[in-house]
């Protein structure tokens, strides 16, 4: 009898504690602004920005000055509300392991649930995180459809592998796939993949890759042939 009542003041203890520590979960828009409202519809951030993104890992997209012809500014706000990060950014991604991509100035770089930049703003292009290394490009362009080239940092910031690729992929078991395109636009570009070092561990031989290492393989295309190859690059089956 005397465990049913500690079980049963625990689970009371768990619901009560649950119950007054709602966060906000969702965005709204009251006319032109928006805020942020808890599971039961209860407003716990008032509608004060121009525009708003969900939260991910405690923090929240918050913009000031979007128009129709503006971008206006953004930052972080905790779920108490909060602005833990500047409104100083030109545009910034939700944050996934703890980092978040931000632009400064035309450039791309990230910073991590603090503020604090991890990769420097000195990149055309990014794209997220992902097993602890990001690629980075020098020389993207869009309105000059230029492509520029691609590489890798780590979750420090380092520069891991030279920028250097015309078309890459994630890392996935420790390998990533890579192309350079050939200067004889009539000759098709191939693919190989590297190491976190930077090393071609696969020749540059294949059409396309159409899955990433996955339980030590990975399934690429030769001309209208495809199949899996090993960490060797051994086809397997």
């Amino acid at each position: 009898m005397k465990n049913k009542s500690l079980l049963l003041l625990l689970f009371i203890t768990i619901v009560v504690c649950t119950v007054a520590a709602q966060p906000p979960t969702v965005y709204f828009r009251e006319g032109l602004k928006y805020g942020f409202k808890d599971a039961k519809g209860k407003i716990i951030i008032p509608a004060i920005y121009d525009a708003a993104g969900d939260f991910s890992e405690g923090l929240a997209r918050v913009n000031l000055g979007f128009t129709m012809s503006s971008n206006g500014k953004w930052g972080f706000i905790d779920t108490t509300g909060k602005l833990v990060i500047p409104i100083i950014y030109e545009r910034v991604d939700n944050f996934q392991n703890g980092m978040a991509t931000a632009r400064l100035n035309k450039k791309y770089g990230f910073i991590n649930t603090s503020g604090k930049v991890i990769v420097p703003f000195v990149y055309d292009d990014v794209r997220s995180f992902y097993n602890g290394m990001a690629s980075v490009n020098l020389g993207y362009d869009f309105n000059n459809n230029t492509y520029g080239k691609w590489g890798y940092v780590d979750s420090t910031g380092k520069l891991a592998v030279p920028i250097q690729y015309d078309r890459i992929r994630y890392f996935s078991e420790g390998l990533a796939g890579v192309c350079i395109e050939n200067t004889n636009k009539s000759i098709a570009a191939k693919w190989g993949f590297i190491d976190r070092t930077g090393k071609l561990v696969i020749p540059m031989q294949f059409d396309d890759i159409t899955v990433d290492f996955t339980n030590g393989k990975a399934k690429v295309k030769k001309g209208t042939d495809r199949f899996y190859i090993d960490k060797t690059g051994k086809r397997v089956f």
